[in-house]
């Protein structure tokens, strides 16, 4: 039977570190940081392009898995975590 995984990403500042997390073992396997760039229009103003966000969690997913040597399906929960208040709007 194969082993269940979770995906759990911190967002900083300037990027987005991933960690696999071994469930039945109860500890992480691997984890990975992505950048993305903070983007200063004026002094004292900070802006940041939410595609650049997905970017850097697709890139770190995929560095993440490759080190922890799982199969992507095995992952079974994702968590996402930022210390700050964010809100993103998305035109569907």
């Amino acid at each position: 039977m194969a082993n269940t995984y979770i995906a759990s990403y911190d967002f900083g500042t300037s990027g987005v570190k991933a960690v696999i997390f071994d469930c039945d073992k109860d500890k992480v396997i691997a984890s990975c940081n992505a950048g993305y760039p903070l983007i200063s229009p004026h002094p004292g103003w900070a802006e940041q392009n939410c595609d650049d966000y997905w970017d850097a969690v697709c890139i770190a997913t995929k560095e993440a898995v490759k080190k922890a040597g799982v199969d992507k399906k095995d992952i079974k929960g994702v968590v996402f975590g930022r210390s700050e208040e964010r809100r993103v709007g998305k035109e569907c």
